[in-house]
């Protein structure tokens, strides 16, 4: 335990992870750390987005992110662009995951988050919120790979 009641935990061959017992730290694989709630409360912001999940760990150089779209909103831009009104459908569809990316990254940058802390490239998109609330270790795991 260090100075600030945090701990640093090694788990069999896997580096030291920080856990910080006083809110949501994140170390990523460079050594930078980054407070996720900041990050998801940046992203909610976002017309197609209404919760986000930001997950990092040491073994990554990158953020993950679990998103779930806003419905109202959602089906609405998939109208305008002749896809399937199916939520559903479209948590899966590429293009809706590209503009939820689009939109995020450029919130992110009008709120001066630094590169590491934005998400680069993954990122799943999820219908319901149980998914993420009672699964995150399963929903991150299942969208880093």
């Amino acid at each position: 335990m260090d100075s600030t009641s945090n701990f640093l935990e090694k788990v069999d061959t896997i580096p030291h992870e920080h856990v910080d017992l006083n809110g949501r730290l994140a170390g990523l694989m460079q050594g930078e750390y980054v407070a996720p709630e900041k990050i998801e409360n940046v992203y909610v912001r976002c017309p197609l987005v209404a919760q986000s999940f930001v997950y990092g760990d040491s073994l990554r150089p990158q953020l993950v992110a679990v998103v779930i779209p806003d419905p109202e909103a959602l089906q609405p831009w998939a109208a305008s662009r002749r896809l399937t009104q199916d939520v559903n459908a479209l948590c899966n569809d590429d293009q809706v995951k590209s503009a939820i990316m689009k939109s995020m990254l450029e919130e992110g940058r009008a709120a001066g988050l630094k590169g590491f802390e934005q998400v680069q490239a993954q990122i799943g998109v999820v219908q319901e919120a149980q998914n993420i609330m009672y699964n995150v270790p399963c929903c991150c795991q299942e969208h880093m790979s």
